[in-house]
């Protein structure tokens, strides 16, 4: 069923359009990598395994199942956008905890990550 705005253009149409035409830029590109099958387009440091990775205790975040589970599918769906990102001073994560949950909900057994350097405790907690 289609809803038609003032101008006569269907929504469903032109939102057929839009993805057509970014689906005909990105035929060109590359990803950067592959982490167990699914494509990798954001700058990571290194392919890590996900029993590597620590998840900040501290973390005052909780990711809902149903928020996990629809990560998992946006990462499947259209790779990896964002890297997990960790403290090279505590070795902790810093952002990432849901896509963490999302990759082993897939299942992934390596994902993208990238090291802070240094970030002081107070401009930790924004990441968090």
């Amino acid at each position: 069923m289609t809803k038609f705005r003032k101008n006569g253009y269907a929504e469903t149409t032109r939102a057929r359009a839009e993805i057509d035409k970014l689906s005909k830029c990105m035929e060109d590109k590359k990803a950067k990598a592959l982490a167990n099958g699914i494509e990798v387009w954001c700058s990571f440091d290194e392919l890590v395994p996900t029993e590597r990775l620590v998840e900040n205790p501290k973390n005052p975040n909780r990711h809902p199942e149903a928020q996990v589970e629809l990560l998992a599918k946006n990462i499947k769906y259209f790779g990896w956008r964002h890297p997990v990102t960790v403290s090279k001073r505590s070795g902790f994560i810093v952002a990432g905890h849901g896509r963490l949950a999302a990759a082993k909900k897939l299942g992934a057994a390596i994902v993208p990550w990238t090291i802070r350097i240094s970030i002081r405790t107070r401009r930790r907690r924004p990441f968090l």
